[in-house]
């Protein structure tokens, strides 16, 4: 059976608009009952304690998020990613490689601190990675999880070397 791997609305959702409403909405919800609990009636500190947890929410969840999103969107623009009975075929603007799964010499998959010990992920964009494969004929390609994120699934451990990375920003 053929699996083809692509960009698709779902890997947004996962890898953007899901982290973002999540932790926006832990933080506007966290801000809200701190509000309430503190019994703040002004609404100069009001606004400004909302502006303060806007602003930490935006630093540490938000701007990293688009930083990995933006650079794993880019370089996942044009890529698929084709499996059919053992025969890969990878495709983007710029090369079509074809090769077998005995072709493959290696496989490098980049992973987030928490990823790789499997440990709770409190950043939430912990879940970002890529697969660098290494094919015999010397071709390198790179795939990100927006396109393709079932690496450990697929592929046999033994084929498979894991890399800590603490910001797995996609290179080239």
């Amino acid at each position: 059976m053929a699996e083809i791997y692509k960009l698709t609305n779902s890997s947004k959702w996962k890898y953007f608009y899901k982290i973002l409403l999540v932790t926006f909405l832990f933080h506007a919800f966290g801000g809200i009952v701190l509000l309430f609990y503190k019994n703040v009636k002004e609404i100069d500190l009001f606004l400004k304690v909302l502006l303060m947890i806007l602003l930490g929410w935006f630093v540490l969840f938000a701007l990293p998020t688009f930083l990995l999103y933006f650079n794993h969107k880019k370089r996942s623009k044009d890529v698929i990613l084709n499996q059919n009975k053992g025969l890969f075929t990878y495709v983007d603007s710029s090369k079509v490689s074809e090769f077998k799964l005995a072709e493959i010499e290696k496989i490098e998959l980049y992973l987030s601190p928490p990823s790789y010990d499997n440990r709770l992920d409190i950043m939430y964009f912990g879940i970002y990675n890529y697969t660098v494969f290494y094919i015999k004929n010397g071709d390198v390609i790179d795939i990100s999880c927006l396109v393709f994120d079932q690496t450990e699934e697929v592929f046999s451990e033994k084929l498979i070397g894991r890399k800590k990375k603490s910001f797995p920003v996609m290179k080239k």
